[in-house]
Order: C-alpha cells, then sequence, then structure tokens
C-alpha cells in the first residue's frame, strides 16, 4: 500500500520540481540564445559558410565510388548563409536550403566528381583547395574551399563547409601571367634584335652617306624617295660593290618603320638549314643542338623592316616560304606548327639578274615578281666617272681622319689614273685603294702608282679569260660537244668533266640547241 507522503515531504518535491523547471527554462533560453547567435554569425560573415546533411548517413567503409554515389543522392544542403547564395547567383541562402546536392551542382562532370573524389581521400577533412564552377547565369567563378566532416560510427552525418570567392584575384594573376609572358617574350625580340643590331655594329658598310651627282645616281635616289613612305616590296639591284645596302638604309631611315631598327640577313652566308631558322626561327628540340628556342629574324623584325642582301642566293626550297610571307604576313618555326602573323616590309638586293635565273629554274618566277614590285638599279662606277673626283675627296677625308694623317693634295695624273680605272669592285674597290694610298704615303701628296699594275693585271685577265674560252669551245665543236669518254673534250683538255662544266658555265660557253 502506497505511503501517504508528509506535508513536509510534499513541500520539498515542490520545490524540486520548480528547480528543474526554471533549470530547464534556463537551458532552452541559452540553446535559443546560441542559436540566434550563431545564425546572426554565419549570415553576417563575408565568407560563405555551409553544412550538408547526408540522409541517410553514409558508411565510411564503402569504396569511393559507392561513397560518391551515396554523397549526391544523400547530400541535402541543410543550412548555408547569403554570402553562399550570391557566390551562386542567388540572392538569399533560403532559397538552396533544402535543395538536394544534385540539384545544387552538376554531378555528372568529370570536374566535380573529382572535386569530391579528393575530399573522401582526405579523409572528409580538406583545407584550402581551390574549384572553378558556374552561378546559375553560367558566370565562372574560382573558390578557395575548406571542408570538414562529422563521422560518428563508422558514418559521415554531414559536412561543414566554408567557401571564399578568388576570381577577382585569379583573374588579376591570369593578367599578370600574361602580362610577364609578354614582357618575357618582348625582352627575348630585345635581346634578340640587340644581337642582330651588334652584329651590324660590327659590320662594315661601303660608306656613311651617298655621295655622287650623275643623273643615274640622281635617278636612282629619287626613286628610292618615292617608294620609301610606302610598305612596297623594293628590289634594288647592282653590281657588287655599288651600295645596295645603302640605299636600303637611306630608304628605310625616311620611312614610317623608321622609329625600329631595319635587320639585315645576308642569303649568301648560310646553308640552307641553318637559314630556314634564322629567317623564320626554331622551336625547342627542332634539331640536334636546338636547346631553346629561337626567334627568327622575321618575327623580331614586326613593325619594322627586313633587307634581305643577295637574295639570289637563296635556296629554291627556301623561297616557297618566303613567298607565303609577303603574301600572306604568316609562317611556322622551324620544328613547330603553330602559325605566326608579322608585319614586316621587305627590302631585297642582288648583283644577279634574277628574270634570268628564272628562266634556268634557280629562281622562282612567282617569287620574283612578289620582289619585283618596285626595283632600283644601282649604276657601277664605270658609268658614273664624273662621281669619282667626289668619291676620292670623301674617301680620303675619312682616310685622314682615321689615321691621323694629312694626305689632301690630289695630282691631275693620280685622279686621270683613278678615273681611267675600270672599278669592277665598283665603290667598294675605290674605298679599299684611297686607304691603301693614305697607308702608304708619307707626305700630303696621295700617289696611286700600284693602280696601273692592278689594271694591267685585270685587262691581262681579261684577256686570257677570252683565250681559254676560244680554245674551249674550239674544242667542243671539234669533239661534237661530247664531254666525256675516251674521245671527250674533258680527256682531250686534261681535265675532271666536273671543272670542265663548271668553267663552261663560268666562261658563258653554252651548247646550242640545234646541236644533239
Amino acid at each position: 500500500m502506497p505511503r501517504i507522503l508528509s506535508e513536509q515531504e510534499l513541500k520539498m518535491l515542490s520545490l524540486e520540481a520548480e528547480r528543474e523547471t526554471r533549470l530547464r527554462k534556463m537551458a532552452e533560453d541559452d540553446i535559443s540564445g546560441l542559436g540566434s547567435h550563431y545564425n546572426a554569425f554565419i549570415h553576417s560573415f563575408p565568407e560563405g559558410i555551409y553544412r550538408i546533411e547526408n540522409i541517410p548517413p553514409i558508411q565510411i567503409h564503402l569504396s569511393e565510388e559507392e561513397q560518391l554515389y551515396a554523397i549526391f543522392n544523400n547530400g541535402i544542403v541543410a543550412d548555408c548563409n547569403d554570402s553562399l547564395a550570391r557566390m551562386y547567383g542567388y540572392e538569399k541562402g533560403e532559397m538552396i536550403r533544402g535543395v538536394k546536392l544534385t540539384e545544387w551542382t552538376n554531378c555528372e562532370d568529370p570536374y566535380i566528381r573529382k572535386v569530391y573524389l579528393n575530399i573522401i581521400r582526405s579523409g572528409y577533412r580538406l583545407a584550402d583547395f581551390e574549384t572553378q564552377e558556374r552561378d546559375r547565369n553560367g558566370g565562372m567563378h574560382y573558390f578557395l574551399n575548406s571542408v570538414v566532416g562529422i563521422v560518428e560510427n563508422g558514418k559521415i552525418l554531414r559536412t561543414w563547409g566554408t567557401q571564399r570567392d578568388i576570381t577577382e584575384r585569379k583573374e588579376m594573376e591570369k593578367s599578370l601571367r600574361k602580362a610577364l609572358s609578354e614582357l618575357k617574350t618582348l625582352k627575348k625580340r630585345i635581346e634578340q634584335e640587340s644581337s642582330f643590331l651588334q652584329e651590324e655594329l660590327r659590320g662594315t658598310h661601303n660608306f656613311e652617306e651617298i655621295i655622287g651627282e650623275s643623273d643615274a645616281l640622281k635617278q636612282a635616289l629619287y626613286k628610292s624617295e618615292q617608294v620609301a613612305p610606302t610598305d612596297a616590296t623594293v628590289i634594288i639591284q647592282g653590281e657588287t660593290g655599288t651600295g645596295k645596302e645603302l640605299i636600303a638604309r637611306a630608304v628605310h631611315s625616311i620611312s614610317l618603320r623608321k622609329g625600329r631598327p631595319m635587320l639585315k640577313v645576308s642569303c649568301a652566308n648560310f646553308n640552307p638549314y641553318l637559314m630556314e631558322s634564322e629567317l623564320f626561327g626554331h622551336e625547342k628540340g627542332a634539331f640536334t643542338g636546338a636547346v631553346n628556342m629561337h626567334m627568327g629574324r622575321f618575327e623580331v623584325a614586326n613593325g619594322s623592316t627586313i633587307f634581305l642582301d643577295e637574295i639570289g642566293e637563296m635556296p629554291f626550297g627556301l623561297q616557297a616560304k618566303l613567298l607565303r610571307v609577303l603574301q600572306d604576313g604568316e609562317f611556322e618555326r622551324l620544328g613547330g606548327s603553330r602559325t605566326i602573323k608579322v608585319d614586316v616590309r621587305v627590302l631585297a638586293a642582288t648583283n644577279r639578274e634574277l628574270s634570268k635565273e628564272v628562266q634556268e629554274g634557280r629562281f622562282r618566277e612567282d617569287l620574283f615578281y612578289r620582289l619585283n614590285v618596285f626595283p632600283i638599279t644601282l649604276p657601277p662606277l664605270r658609268t658614273r666617272k664624273e662621281d669619282i673626283p667626289l668619291l676620292v675627296r670623301y674617301f680620303l677625308s675619312r682616310c685622314n681622319k682615321k689615321m691621323g694623317k694629312q694626305v689632301d693634295v690630289v695630282p691631275r695624273e693620280t685622279m686621270k689614273d683613278l678615273m681611267d680605272y675600270p672599278w669592277p669592285g665598283n665603290i667598294r674597290e675605290l674605298k679599299n685603294v684611297i686607304e691603301q694610298a693614305v697607308i702608304t704615303t708619307r707626305d700630303s701628296t696621295l700617289r696611286v702608282d700600284f693602280l696601273r699594275n692592278m689594271y694591267s693585271s685585270s685587262r691581262d685577265l681579261c684577256r686570257l679569260e677570252e683565250v681559254e674560252r676560244d680554245h674551249i669551245l674550239r674544242v667542243l665543236k671539234q669533239n661534237s660537244w661530247r664531254i666525256k669518254g675516251e674521245r671527250g673534250v674533258a680527256s682531250v683538255l686534261g681535265l675532271n668533266p666536273s671543272t670542265l662544266r663548271s668553267r663552261m658555265k663560268k666562261l658563258g660557253i653554252k651548247r646550242p640547241k640545234h646541236n644533239t
């Protein structure tokens, strides 16, 4: 039978119940306060904060693929702040609360799958990893993330995460990388340009100014002045030593591209393979010894002028690549596949008769017409003898200054010798003769006695070549133009057949077409 409590005991029980009620109320108030503080905190936080609940929880002993499937299908966005929502194009966090993970992100995207696989492999604790995701409007964002999973009894219950939008920083980094790349390219271009310019400075030029008053020279200068302001391709023709490079420099110096240096390439100085690399550059590993990428002169000369000296020496196989640059302004480096666009004006020079080279199949006809847009022909010195006194005075002044001498008297007889000489080497030879004369002269009077011996040797050489030509031609006719064999001309003359062919070519001996 239940015992009846005394009044004192009832009073004690009542006080105990009241105390427990107060404690429960205080605990509820504390929890409510913490909740409001928590909400106020995460919703005012500038970074994105979210909580993913797994319903039901996921067994962590499952395989990676099984866990990945469960995360995408069991995960629900239980909570997130407004900062996170705005990263994905929403105004408020409440707009994505309760949304399944499959609705929030593209779970079929291999990139997204790889991100979640990394989280699984980290044991659901991964800090400061970057992701690249799109918002609801298709805009691309870069995020810096950290996640922590809550694991109890071998199950992942939920995942807490923070997320910071670093798109602006990444775009700035991309811009900086692009700027650094452009600076690196510009630095390399300047280094290459500097290297080429040092080569130019180390080289010797015919003279520093264009000297002369002859009509033939004035005509060449007039044409140079006409074409300079345009971007037209120019071909400068003339014998060796007539000053073709000087005319090219004059054209460039009064052109719209004069703000950048003109680059020169002598096509006679390189073998075919090296010439392609020199003109168009090569990629790393393009050939044995190509340990670095090399910018060719066309790439370095972008926006300026390139001078192709001795263009007639360019290998036939390389002429098509030059033609493409002239037509389309583009090429690929040796060993590369990326097309490079350039804006380069081409000036070319030759001592050959290119039309004849075309007829004999050594020069492309289409390239010839592309180069021959505006031809300038420089006269040989022997046809402008009225300019010789001016040139003599000019070179004499330069040599005196260079050697510290005062050779300033040119006797009439000396000038006559200089005027009578045929100058096969043209202005370059005249410069060398004056320099030699100044070196050997001991007083103030210029003497060129040695020039008479040179003239005599030159005339004798011409006569000897004529005799040789006549003799070879006579033997060829006597032997029906048969070169090889026991009764061949080479055997009769005691020459190797290849040597005979070389001499015939040099002396201009050709078999008549009616002979077979």
